[in-house]
């Protein structure tokens, strides 16, 4: 998956360098995120929140429908 962040978020999967779609997108860009990160984590600069990121457990994050809706 690439995501681009700019004023706006886009979400694009990728199968190869010929085969990709736009899956979804968000007028939530990169301000946002700078501000989130500051607020949640106190961080000032977004390569820092890169970096954490890279050391956190998605596990802990990841929701799949089954999580919202249950089973069914």
């Amino acid at each position: 998956m690439l995501v681009s962040i700019k004023s706006g978020s886009t979400f694009i999967w990728v199968e190869s360098a010929t085969e990709y779609w736009r899956i979804s997108g968000t007028a939530i860009g990169a301000s946002t995120f700078v501000g989130i990160t500051k607020l949640l984590w106190d961080l000032n600069d977004p390569t820092e929140a890169l970096f954490a990121s890279s050391e956190g457990d998605s596990s802990k994050v990841d929701m799949s429908v089954g999580d919202i809706y249950g089973d069914t």
